[in-house]
């Protein structure tokens, strides 16, 4: 079987811009192979934002967002493959999860809402592009999310070696992947980067804390971080999963004092993301190796504050296998490009809560007229 290549799209939750990695499949094998990230324009960053928080959004400015991301996406792919020399024909397809505005998986018409258009990717790369990972495990009574644990098994595949090891995204949302008696499960911790991003922007004018530094020279709030973890999501059994449309600023705002200092804030919604990440690892077991990636890996005072909630776990970064922190989640959606373009179900019942396990995803090929 020859080696095929795939390429991966994610812009998160962040809303900081889009990571593309480059993925080699080799039979059942997964290779990273290289990985660019492409920042938003200021215009369409603020734009994605208002959209998110808008309840008002009209049709007209949702439908243009929508073009404005794929030419976004396009742009990025083709920026991507020109850097790296390659040729769009070696490309088997694109994964690109599209920009998450809405997340609704428990109302009685349950959704959620990524924006991208498969067809003008595939017309503007001349590779087929697949989309909507998530429709389908919805529609089986999922979550739809968060659907990495089923790259992360892929990895490191079925077996009792794997049991007391975790993997934790720490993105604009937080999302673990544990293993346990050869089962894979994952959900969404709760807020990750977004809470203290939002604060940053806000209060401090800059777009995220850069090495938890705001964090290292304010004091944790103990008082208002338990206001923050009565929240009822933080207490309720998995399979579960979030975003902007629970964890925002309107969120944040009414329940902090107005007196509050503005950097003890930033050290508190640290805190809020490291105990809730560990109180979920703690419902697993006491101990354990703890596999980072995503943004707010890079975060100095976050690990510390982890590393104190979890004294028994052992940290390593996903490099140790293969892949870089920064494109875990976007080579995750090369390799789901990959099942659905062979017919290959995505396995994420014991994750999402879905009944059984479908084909995910949404194929747009080139125009017929394209040389590949």
């Amino acid at each position: 079987m020859k080696k095929r290549l795939y390429l991966g799209v994610m812009s998160g939750t962040s809303l900081d811009g889009i990571d593309i990695a480059l993925i080699e499949i080799n039979q059942s094998q997964i290779n990273y192979v290289s990985g660019e990230f492409f920042p938003y324009q200021t215009e369409l960053r603020q734009l994605i934002e208002q959209t998110c928080h808008d309840d008002k959004v009209s049709l007209q400015s949702l439908g243009e967002l929508q073009v404005r991301l794929s030419l976004s996406y396009a742009d990025a792919i083709n920026s991507f493959l020109a850097i790296n020399q390659l040729n769009p024909s070696i490309i088997e397809a694109i994964g690109c999860h599209g920009q998450t505005v809405y997340h609704q998986p428990n109302s009685d018409f349950p959704f959620s809402l990524q924006l991208v258009d498969p067809s003008l990717l595939a017309a503007k790369t001349n590779i087929p592009a697949v989309t909507d990972f998530r429709s389908m495990d919805i529609v089986l009574g999922g979550q739809g999310a968060p659907l990495i644990p089923a790259f992360h098994q892929a990895l490191l595949g079925n077996g009792r070696s794997n049991n007391n090891k975790a993997l934790l995204n720490i993105g604009g949302m937080a999302n673990v992947t544990l293993f346990e008696q050869d089962q894979v499960f994952g959900f969404d911790t709760g807020p990750g980067n977004v809470l203290i991003d939002l604060w940053v922007q806000k209060y401090f004018d800059l777009p995220y804390d850069a090495d938890g530094k705001i964090a290292r020279e304010g004091t944790v709030d103990e008082e208002l971080l338990d206001v923050l973890l009565s929240e009822p999501y933080f207490s309720e059994p998995f399979p579960k999963s979030t975003g902007r449309e629970y964890f925002n600023l309107t969120w944040l705002e009414d329940r902090i004092p107005a007196t509050t200092n503005e950097s003890n804030v930033v050290s508190t919604l640290t805190a809020l993301t490291a105990k809730t990440v560990a109180e979920a690892l703690l419902n697993s077991s006491k101990q354990g190796e703890l596999i980072l990636f995503g943004g707010g890996s890079h975060n100095k005072t976050l690990l510390t504050m982890l590393k104190q909630y979890l004294p028994n776990w052992h940290f390593s970064p996903s490099n140790n296998l293969g892949i870089p922190a920064d494109y875990m989640e976007a080579a995750a959606f090369a390799w789901f490009a990959y099942l659905r373009m062979n017919e290959m179900p995505l396995q994420l019942s014991s994750v999402t809560g879905a009944k059984n396990s479908g084909i995910c995803g949404v194929v747009a090929l080139p125009p017929a007229s394209s040389e590949r």
